[in-house]
């Protein structure tokens, strides 16, 4: 019986917190109206689950926040993006299906959680591009904050996760098969 090596698992999820750091950065500085922020988290819960994942967005919510104070509020929003990446990415039915639909699986749910937070504790501004737009809505439209909220978080949500489970499942399939053994 093979003793479980954690080496891997770890590396990954270092590797994948990194990868989020790293593009948080890039969309704060560009304020671009996806998020593009759990890019890591969505790989790891793609190949290692959901304790893996979970941890992989609990450790980037911290270490984002030395770059953009408005990430460790957001971290319920990242920690049901980890659970809801396992369940599209690795329930047999589930992975199945087209990733738009995967999309609405990960994006509505973290849409809102994402709207309460973004309205009920930074009163719709906060660091990410999609501020811009709730501000308008809110300022300009007229319309109310939780609506606006709601609605921005919806769609900015619903595009930043389907073009990322694009993106993941196109990484994946480039993964060579004995790496992939490893990280089982």
């Amino acid at each position: 019986m093979r003793r479980q090596s954690y080496t891997y698992p770890l590396a990954l999820t270092a590797i994948c917190v990194g990868v989020n750091l790293a593009l948080c950065f890039v969309n704060t500085q560009l304020k671009l109206p996806i998020y593009i922020d759990t890019v890591g988290t969505m790989t790891v819960a793609a190949l290692l689950g959901a304790p893996w994942a979970v941890a992989c967005a609990v450790l980037s919510a911290i270490a984002n926040t030395s770059m953009d104070a408005f990430a460790l509020p957001f971290l319920p929003q990242s920690m049901t993006t980890a659970l809801l990446a396992t369940l599209v990415f690795r329930h047999p039915r589930v992975k199945k299906l087209a990733a738009p639909v995967k999309g609405l699986i990960v994006g509505l749910p973290a849409a809102m959680i994402g709207a309460l937070i973004a309205a009920y504790i930074f009163g719709g501004v906060t660091s990410a591009g999609s501020s811009y737009i709730l501000q308008f809505m809110t300022h300009v439209m007229g319309m109310p904050l939780v609506a606006s909220a709601f609605i921005v978080q919806v769609v900015t949500d619903y595009l930043d996760k389907t073009l990322i489970i694009i993106f993941v499942g196109l990484v994946i399939r480039r993964i060579p098969g004995y790496i992939l053994e490893r990280l089982q």
